[in-house]
């Protein structure tokens, strides 16, 4: 019952602002996008508390909105950046919840909206900056939830069980922090030698990598982690 609830309450709101837009024109264009895109990423947040259907409900009302309020002069720079809004809001609730068909249709719909952009819209030679932006975050973004759990995987196996706990939180943090010195690093190599150092960079980082992995990665006589011990 609260579930219906608030999914009934979300469809009026969502209506309501609408409505007041499309039918009685009570709001500005922008006010409308901003009430419709706020209701739709809080939708999101309300799923932790209420379950897979608010979600659904708010990652499609997340996707309509450009469409039902369109802009007269659509920006790429604006508009990009707000897909990657409801993918990081999308993946956000994915991390709590085991909801794996958020993340697919979250991908889906940011991957429709970028090919309507570029095969049928307003794309112009100008957008390229904010579409391979895009592309390359959400294509980095898939990759390192991929490589994420099998890397903190092999840390935990590789660890005495009375120290796994530590490790997570070691690599938690060291991850992070390698996300973000990454990114400052590749804008820094970006600047000074141009995107082709960048490639450079971004073709051997991994190589090493590799190489570093497999050379510590070494099995070792670990006892299996046992929940209930």
């Amino acid at each position: 019952m609260p579930q219906a609830l608030a999914a009934a309450g979300l469809v009026i709101a969502f209506g309501s602002i609408y409505a007041a837009y499309a039918l009685y024109e009570l709001v500005a264009p922008l006010v409308a996008f901003a009430g419709l895109a706020a209701l739709g990423l809080g939708a999101l947040a309300l799923s932790l508390r209420q379950g897979p259907l608010i979600a659904a409900l708010g990652l499609i009302g997340s996707y309509v909105t450009p469409s039902l309020i369109p802009s007269p002069d659509p920006n790429a720079w604006s508009f990009f950046p707000y897909l990657l809004v409801i993918l990081a809001a999308s993946f956000a609730v994915l991390r709590r919840r085991t909801w794996w068909w958020l993340g697919f249709a979250a991908i889906a719909g940011s991957a429709l909206w970028a090919l309507l952009w570029l095969k049928g819209g307003p794309f112009e030679m100008a957008d390229i900056a904010p579409v391979g932006l895009f592309a390359g975050t959400v294509v980095l973004a898939f990759g390192q939830a991929l490589a994420f759990p099998a890397l903190m995987t092999l840390a935990v196996n590789g660890a005495p069980a009375n120290e796994r706990s530590s490790v997570v939180g070691t690599f938690t943090a060291f991850t992070e922090l390698g996300f973000a010195i990454g990114a400052l690093s590749l804008g820094v190599i970006a600047s000074a030698v141009g995107y082709d150092g960048v490639f450079v960079v971004c073709a051997i980082g991994p190589l090493i990598g590799a190489l570093l992995l497999a050379r510590i990665a070494v099995p070792r006589a670990v006892p299996a982690f046992d929940p209930a011990s």
